[in-house]
């Protein structure tokens, strides 16, 4: 557990340090660095860390040991709905045949997507990284390979969707549904993610929620018909169980801080929409996951947008014109404005008040995730080994 905690601690010592400079070059620094850590974390990790490796990762990359392109396509392929993933296995079974080194490839390039797009994209990049890492997103690029490639290439479209262009949004969600089939949520996604979060539409998202724990078994049965390969999933497996209510609670309140903080986001920005209704969709599956786990993957491909969200909630609560005027301000200035600056200064000072305040609280919320995640341990990610253990 030790090494994940360090990890956390490295991450939010170092973001305070960017938080408290405000530099475009040290974020990279800091983005660098962890990047680096957590990277040769994936590379370094034992065959024991991580719950899929030896029964899934290992077994079909040594089944394509030898394979040709056309091996896609032959019913031997377990994975054939998804000729993504067989093509990576396929390139990196050119210059090793050693599942675990795939493994480690793999989880690196789940990291590096993740974070490019964290330095593309996040208003304030190192909180980003923290949540990555509290959120326990770096713990499953170590074990649900497939899902968290595909995931990682799905955010790529977020600012497309935000944008409304679908055309690159649609391929980026066609490119994730074929390295995990769960991504082709992502196709319809695009014309719901930006309806307005309202009392029309809140509703009709409980009461979706409130159906589908009624009738989740049924549904469950339903969708493996269509979809054999799921078969797994059926009532009664383990997929099936639910978890407690301290699973669901941050996503939860994550999901309802974007509600009441609905209109300062979109003030900011219009384009958070997409978050908010990211971060509803994820609260709500995790409700459902208290009934039923299955629901937990579909969850965690919206769970991300909290990446973006969070430093968005923390930045809203202080506006750019306040910071401008306390950048320009001097003495004599002062003098000048009088009584209308000393307000504006005040307004000012309960603005930083209040951005440090948000920040310290969903920090506080993160660091209990986190050690939630960890004493749980269901990825079998603790102890964390490495190869020379």
């Amino acid at each position: 557990m030790l090494p994940y905690i360090l990890l956390a601690i490295l991450a939010g010592g170092f973001g305070l340090v960017c938080e408290r400079r405000q530099s475009r070059k040290l974020d990279f620094a800091f983005l660098l660095l962890l990047t680096a850590v957590m990277v040769g974390m994936a590379l370094l990790r034992a065959p024991q860390v991580g719950i899929d490796y030896e029964f899934t990762y290992k077994n079909y990359f040594n089944q394509t040991d030898g394979q040709g392109i056309a091996w896609l396509a032959s019913p031997e392929n377990a994975y054939k709905s998804e000729p993504g993933y067989g093509v990576l296995n396929l390139l990196v079974g050119i210059f090793t045949d050693s599942p675990l080194v795939f493994a480690g490839i793999a989880s690196s390039l789940i990291i590096l997507l993740r974070m490019v797009w964290t330095w593309k994209h996040s208003s304030i990049v190192w909180l980003s990284v923290f949540v990555y890492i509290t959120f326990d997103f770096f713990g499953y690029a170590l074990c649900t390979l497939r899902q968290e490639l595909a995931i990682s290439i799905a955010l790529f479209g977020i600012p497309f969707l935000q944008k409304r262009k679908i055309v690159p949004y649609m391929l980026i969600a066609v490119v994730a549904g074929l390295f995990h089939t769960s991504l082709w949520i992502m196709v319809p996604i695009y014309f719901l993610a930006t309806l307005p979060v309202n009392k029309i539409t809140l509703p009709l998202y409980l009461v979706g929620t409130v159906c589908v724990l009624l009738f989740a078994e049924p549904l469950v049965e339903l969708f493996i018909r269509l979809v054999p390969k799921y078969a797994g999933y059926m009532p009664g497996s383990y997929f099936m169980q639910g978890r407690d209510f301290n699973t669901a609670l941050i996503p939860v309140v994550i999901g309802a801080l974007a509600v009441f903080l609905k209109e300062k986001l979109l003030e900011r920005n219009p384009g958070n929409i997409v978050l908010i209704n990211f971060s509803v969709y994820a609260g709500l599956l995790f409700v459902v996951t208290v009934k039923h786990f299955v629901f937990q993957r579909v969850a965690l491909i919206f769970l991300p947008a909290a990446m973006l969200l969070i430093p968005e909630m923390v930045k809203c609560m202080i506006r750019p014109e306040w910071e401008k005027e306390a950048a320009d301000a001097s003495g004599q200035k002062y003098e000048k404005r009088g009584g209308s600056y000393v307000r504006k200064k005040d307004n000012l000072k309960t603005a930083r008040e209040m951005y440090r305040l948000t920040m310290g609280m969903l920090m506080a919320a993160s660091v209990l995730y986190f050690f939630f995640l960890l004493n749980t341990n269901r990825l079998d990610l603790v102890p964390y080994l490495t190869i020379f253990s």
